[in-house]
């Protein structure tokens, strides 16, 4: 995703509803890739519930194992 359309989403300017399809940039394997995550879901299950977080917790410690 360019730049500017990440940042103006990380400081809540826009929502995911105004990323326009040339705010994505062609995938590329020559530089780290960003995540913006929307949203998660998980069933009311403790199973699923403990899936869902170490999801989320691998997305949020990922570039500490870089």
């Amino acid at each position: 995703m360019r730049e500017e359309a990440l940042s103006k989403l990380i400081t809540l300017e826009i929502d995911e509803t105004q990323i326009k399809p040339e705010d994505y940039l062609p995938y590329s394997s020559t530089y780290p890739e960003d995540c913006y995550v929307v949203g998660i879901i998980v069933r009311p299950d403790i199973a699923q519930q403990y899936y869902a977080g170490k999801l989320i917790y691998a997305c949020t410690s990922y570039h500490m194992r870089e």
